[in-house]
């Protein structure tokens, strides 16, 4: 299918195997989920369970997600709430927390490498949208270009040079 972010302003037109593709993910997903009151069978919760795990998670993660779940609960596990349980979110950082995290990193005199300063980081991260991942990739890409431009003046100079 098409990018949906393209900035092309030519309509979409959906092929008819696009439109099948489409009404099957949205039978699955009618019959797959829970809607009070109607029945269930074991194939439409196996057919939603695969339509939403099978690339991403191994049988052995979805059987070991289903133990927790029943180990708790009484009611088949949508598959939402198996996924939630294969990967948690990550607690977030309130912002009372993020200040109190300023105000140690304060207290500690601003060492490079505190605790304090780094929950405060993460927060900042939080709040952008990105993960410990994405700075360090930033930060390597800063690094990298540093690296390049100090290459690029070297050459630059020794050219100079003579």
């Amino acid at each position: 299918m098409e990018n949906q972010h393209s900035n092309n302003k030519q309509p979409i037109s959906w092929s008819a195997s696009d439109q099948e593709s489409l009404v099957k993910t949205i039978f699955i997903i009618l019959k797959g989920q829970k809607r009070f009151g109607e029945e269930r069978t074991p194939e439409d919760i196996f057919n939603y369970y695969k339509f939403k795990m099978e690339k991403r998670f191994t049988v052995e993660r979805v059987i070991s997600a289903i133990e927790k779940y029943t180990d708790k609960k009484t009611d088949i596990p949508t598959a939402a709430d198996l996924i939630a349980i294969i990967e948690p979110e990550d607690d977030k950082i309130t912002h009372e927390e993020y200040k109190h995290a300023l105000r140690q990193w304060e207290l500690e005199g601003k060492l490079p490498h505190s605790h304090w300063k780094a929950m405060a980081l993460a927060y900042e991260d939080q709040q952008a949208g990105l993960d410990y991942a994405d700075r360090y990739r930033i930060k390597n890409q800063e690094h990298a270009a540093r690296i390049a431009n100090m290459g690029q003046t070297a050459l630059i100079e020794k050219s100079e040079e003579k």
